[in-house]
């Protein structure tokens, strides 16, 4: 709560929806679902960007779903969903279709349950495939510059062995 109220103290919208995202996450986990439920509800009337939305919208599903609320889970893990297809963003839709899925099953809609869970093991591996390819990425990037770097350490050896050489021929002792 420091932290929520040096940010609207100094006008840091961002950090605002962050941070009251971050305490109703944590009410939610002591289980105080009307103080989450308001920290969310305030979240979702402030200006944000749509990835903070997905993320609150993704927040207040999960709750509902926790409170066996499941047609407005489904309604707000909808939207998560359609703004993450909009920006692209794997995790919120991940989180959207594997809220529906729940919620589904949990309200006796098994096949709509199913069709969920299925897009939702096909974002977790696109994303887990993403993940692969970054970390790879990063690793020939490490390799590449180690010997870039060995490459250069070795030239410079040779270029001071060659100048030590030419003095030594200078100085005469080399013949």
């Amino acid at each position: 709560e420091e932290s929520l109220k040096l940010a609207q103290e100094i006008d840091l919208d961002r950090a605002i929806t962050m941070n009251l995202n971050d305490m109703g996450e944590l009410y939610f986990a002591l289980k105080d679902y009307e103080r989450c439920i308001e920290l969310y509800e305030i979240a979702l009337a402030r200006e944000m960007g749509l990835g903070d939305k997905a993320n609150t919208y993704n927040n207040v599903a999960r709750l509902y779903w926790e409170l066996d609320r499941y047609s407005d889970a489904i309604r707000y893990a909808q939207q998560a969903l359609e703004i993450g297809q909009e920006i692209s963003t794997l995790p919120h839709i991940m989180d959207a279709q594997k809220i529906l899925a729940d919620s589904y099953n949990d309200s006796g809609q098994y096949s709509k349950s199913a069709a969920f869970y299925q897009d939702y093991i096909v974002s977790k591996d696109s994303l887990f495939k993403l993940e692969t390819q970054r970390k790879l990425a990063d690793a020939e990037t490490k390799y590449e510059t180690a010997k870039k770097e060995q490459e250069i350490a070795n030239l410079l050896e040779q270029e001071a062995l060659e100048r030590s050489r030419k003095q030594a021929y200078r100085n005469g002792l080399i013949t």
